[in-house]
């Protein structure tokens, strides 16, 4: 399944709000300006308010790495914003405002532009002091919202990480101190959230304890079957008997013949039992056999088990 790249109604090439008019330049001219071959391109770009603790590294394009204080938006916002040392930060980001990046706004003025973490299209935040969770407006989940510490986020419309032969780890670590000097309380867990929804966040089954309890309901329903089948054994002796028991007759103690519908029914019921019971005995036990073969055995087919990834 493939995604549509095209989901907006942006155009692929939009020149619609540049600062320079395409349509009266000579051929020529135009042609250095559409960015053909790595050429320049007159796209429309906002202009970026920089703060006098920072230091812009831009490119000939719409893209940034900005070394400054923790400034999540306005210049007053974040850890920098108000004073806070110990607040260092790289702001990389591609994209600003999105959709709506331009240069100038509705009335022709030059359009000036803060940080946005909502809209801007790709950005990769790293902070020395921040509200990470609060920046990126991310729900709490179970482990919460980190207030104050350092973090790095990360934002674009799709993420993708890469590992050539070392594998990749999500690890979470509760050794030592925190960058802040503070003791580490507790291990925190890695939670994985879709659409930033964490009404319906569950745990994640550990997959070697549950092939354990599954192995073990299974076991135990083979017991029941093997009780059960030693339960219709006696039984179908002991219908044998009563179909065949005779009694001692008042009249010069001879034994009396066998009833008859007791006989009938007796050999019924035997025959029953051995063609239905015991034999749905056995298809149950071998499709108890097959399913441990199938989900909980490393070598089955449909081992529920991943032979790849693991969680703690």
């Amino acid at each position: 399944m493939s995604i549509n790249t095209a989901m907006s109604n942006k155009k692929s090439i939009d020149l619609t709000n540049s600062e320079i008019d395409i349509k009266n330049l000579k051929l020529t001219d135009s042609l250095q300006i559409q960015g053909i071959a790595g050429d320049p391109l007159a796209e429309p770009i906002p202009e970026y308010i920089q703060t006098p603790c920072e230091t812009v590294i831009g490119g000939k394009g719409d893209a940034y790495i900005i070394f400054g204080r923790d400034r999540p938006s306005h210049r007053t916002s974040g850890y920098g914003g108000i004073g806070h040392t110990k607040a260092n930060s790289i702001d990389v980001v591609v994209g600003r405002l999105g959709s709506e990046g331009k240069p100038q706004d509705d009335q022709g003025k030059p359009l000036f532009v803060e940080p946005d973490f909502a809209k801007d299209a790709c950005r990769i935040h790293v902070s020395e002091k921040t509200d990470i969770d609060d920046n990126f407006n991310l729900v709490a989940g179970k482990i919460g919202k980190v207030k104050g510490q350092s973090g790095v986020g990360i934002k674009a419309e799709s993420i993708r990480v890469v590992a050539r032969s070392g594998g990749i780890k999500l690890v979470t670590d509760a050794s030592g101190t925190n960058s802040r000097g503070s003791e580490i309380p507790e291990i925190k867990g890695i939670e994985l959230i879709a659409g930033n929804d964490d009404s319906k966040l569950q745990p994640i089954p550990l997959g070697t304890n549950l092939i354990t309890m599954l192995e073990s309901m299974i076991t135990e329903q083979e017991n029941m079957i093997s009780v059960l089948d030693t339960f219709i054994t006696i039984q179908t002796q002991l219908n044998k008997v009563l179909g065949e028991h005779w009694h001692y007759s008042p009249f010069f103690g001879k034994p009396t013949t066998p009833s008859e519908d007791g006989l009938i029914g007796s050999i019924k019921a035997m025959t029953e039992t051995i063609t239905k019971c015991k034999k749905d005995l056995s298809v149950l036990k071998m499709n108890l056999a097959n399913l441990k073969g199938t989900y909980t055995s490393s070598a089955g087919s449909s081992y529920i088990l991943s032979r790849l990834n693991s969680s703690n």
